[in-house]
């Protein structure tokens, strides 16, 4: 197993099994990002299976305070500014600014109002 360094409380742990498939799904896929979870602090860990690095918090150092909820159909994970782009370490979409991310979202709104307003 390999062991990976939490930035946040930087505690060094074994990533599980399920995490090892998750890196290597990643990498196989070409993904620039995925999310895992420090099993210390529970703080997300930013991580690009393809260059196998884990990517910083935030450009400061600081853990991220903005998110949005993903809005990719069926996915609960969230988005957070990575670098030089917006990602979802939960299903893997990333959009290459907060523009496009937010029109994404715009766009789901309207279509589930208009989803509930056909029931009407």
């Amino acid at each position: 197993m390999k062991e990976i360094k939490c930035e946040a409380c930087r505690t060094i742990f074994k990533l599980s099994q399920e995490d090892e498939d998750k890196i290597k799904l990643g990498k196989n896929e070409g993904s620039k990002f995925i999310e895992l979870r420090c099993y210390d602090c529970g703080i997300r860990i930013n991580y690009n299976p393809t260059d196998e690095e884990i990517l910083p918090l935030d450009p400061s150092g600081k853990t991220t305070e903005e998110y949005y909820n993903c809005p990719t159909r069926n996915c609960e994970g969230i988005v957070i500014e990575v670098e030089d782009f917006w990602g979802c370490g939960t299903c893997g979409n990333v959009w290459k600014s907060e523009e496009k991310l937010k029109k994404k979202i715009e766009n789901q709104k309207v279509n589930l109002i208009q989803k509930l307003l056909r029931r009407f």
